[in-house]
């Protein structure tokens, strides 16, 4: 969500030996652009951050890798714009998404077994994920669940395999509900293949939540919640300073980015939609404005990265208590 958010990962991993993986979108980056930076640009901050963290243990994904994911040009010869790029500049793991791509699901499948054997010609070492956190009735079943698995464990072996649980992210909460019986089931027919399942939609979960996975789901993506925590931290320390956040309040209500975040599709809430989507906005001036105001005040990236850290440490002890 942000160069602050990245370093966070790297710092975390470093000063607590956990193991975290950067999931990136192709909004956010990708290779010829992306609103917080491109591939090449993202790959050259990474090796500034693994020279910094040597300790640190991330692994760099790309994710939702399909079409219907990224504005613009958005097509399977893009996407092999996208694998490309990302393997040359470091990228271990791609998450193959293509549920919204038009055509039958055995299409689905076969345009993600033609983009998976292309990443794998580039990089024979390259980890795959594949399956939707759409929540569909037709993607979420045990039959389909296995077939999907038998289909691809004819030339790889996933490392992810992704299930719609449930969890919907709306404003700045899970408004979803974890299917905990299916669950259940779902994950003994996707271990029984050696595949793990990863979770998205994870974030806002608190302890009683994450409990409800334990042994059944064996990865989380977070990524909204964070970027609304470094938005509601810098808008909160600006009030505190008197510092004014008009003009960067102003340029997140006319990106209107905050409309797909909306539970009920419409509000007059203007904090709150300045809340949910300033972080598209992080690479404008008026971004740098509001940055170089509070720095008068406070070291404003190490308490991004800190407050960041801190979220990050809520989810890794969940999966401290696992092992």
């Amino acid at each position: 969500m942000s160069q602050e958010a990245i370093e966070a990962v790297f710092s975390c991993s470093s000063a607590y030996s956990h193991p975290l993986m950067l999931i990136a979108s192709r909004n956010q980056i990708d290779w010829d652009c992306g609103y917080v930076l491109t591939t090449k640009e993202y790959g050259e901050y990474i090796r500034e951050l693994k020279r910094q963290y040597p300790d640190a243990d991330v692994k760099i994904c790309r994710d939702h890798c399909g079409p219907g994911f990224r504005s613009g040009q958005d097509d399977l010869e893009s996407l092999k714009n996208t694998i490309k790029s990302d393997l040359e500049n470091g990228f271990k793991l791609i998450h193959f998404d293509l549920c919204r791509l038009e055509g039958s699901h055995e299409h689905q499948l076969e345009a993600t077994a033609e983009l998976a054997k292309f990443a794998q010609d580039i990089d024979s070492g390259v980890e795959l994920e594949i399956g939707t956190d759409e929540n569909t009735e037709y993607e979420a079943t045990l039959g389909r669940i296995r077939s999907d698995l038998e289909y691809f464990l004819k030339f790889c072996t996933p490392a992810f395999y992704v299930i719609p649980t449930g969890s919907l992210v709306k404003e700045a909460r899970n408004v979803g509900t974890f299917r905990e019986e299916f669950m259940l089931d779902a994950s003994e027919v996707v271990h029984e293949f050696g595949v793990n399942i990863k979770e998205h939609n994870a974030d806002y979960l608190g302890k009683e939540e994450l409990l409800k996975r334990r042994g059944v789901i064996d990865a989380l993506n977070i990524a909204p919640q964070i970027g609304v925590l470094q938005t509601s931290l810098l808008l909160n320390k600006a009030r505190l300073y008197g510092v004014d956040t008009t003009e960067f309040e102003k340029v997140i209500w006319e990106g209107r980015n905050w409309e797909k975040w909306l539970l009920h599709g419409s509000s007059h809430d203007e904090l709150l939609c300045a809340t949910l989507a300033g972080h598209y906005h992080y690479a404008s001036s008026f971004y740098d404005n509001l940055i170089g105001a509070l720095d008068e005040y406070i070291d404003t990236r190490s308490l991004i990265i800190e407050e960041v850290s801190d979220l990050i440490l809520h989810y890794s002890e969940y999966f401290d208590a696992n092992s």
